[in-house]
């Protein structure tokens, strides 16, 4: 029994095919046939503007691409130039440095040099103005006055005579000379001084 139903069931028609027409017929069988071609191919035929819409954003795409690579490659470019005027200008900055590093080297050495003389020839002058100071003080020559009459301050005799009453009256550090007495016993007023070594030296 369960057989005889199932057969009577597929022997039925649907309502659906009862009423289909012509066209509804062959519109069914062209669908049937885009799905048996696939999604790419109904798609294709479906739409004859999809692969012009592929080839247009293809092309952007190439266009877009080759922009942005012109300005990247531009803008190294750019930058790689600033950077080389950088580099330049930092070289020649160095250069001058060096240039001056050296002369400055130069004129220390130079006044260093310099320098060590002076405090050499500083050391020697020290030493002979010490030297004529300790000369001095042991000489501790002493200077007298002369009469404005005429005489031969280089005589043997006039030192002589007068050594003995004019000794120990040196004058020292600008004293006042006083005046000296002649043979007839007449203050002279002295005019001068002679040191003794010059009055040795005739």
């Amino acid at each position: 029994m369960g057989s005889g139903k199932n057969k009577k069931k597929e022997q039925t028609p649907s309502v659906a095919s009862m009423f289909r027409t012509p066209g509804s017929m062959q519109s069914d069988s062209q669908h049937t046939e885009d799905e048996d071609s696939g999604p790419e191919e109904g798609t294709h035929t479906s739409d004859p503007m999809v692969p012009l819409t592929i080839g247009i954003l293809r092309g952007m795409l190439t266009k877009a691409t080759a922009d942005i690579k012109s300005h990247v490659a531009s803008e190294i470019n750019k930058q790689l130039a600033v950077l080389k005027a950088d580099v330049t200008a930092l070289s020649t900055r160095t250069d001058q440095t060096e240039t001056l590093i050296s002369t400055l080297t130069a004129t220390i050495t130079a006044h260093t040099q310099e320098i060590a003389y002076f405090c050499s020839w500083m050391t020697a002058l020290e030493d002979s103005l010490e030297d004529l100071n300790n000369r001095s003080r042991r000489n501790n020559i002493q200077i007298r006055a002369y009469p404005t009459r005429t005489i031969d301050p280089h005589s043997k005799s006039h030192l002589q005579s007068s050594s003995t009453g004019t000794h120990g009256m040196g004058l020292r550090n600008g004293q006042g000379a006083p005046g000296l007495k002649t043979s007839d016993s007449q203050p002279v007023h002295p005019q001068g001084c002679y040191h003794l070594a010059t009055l040795f030296s005739g």
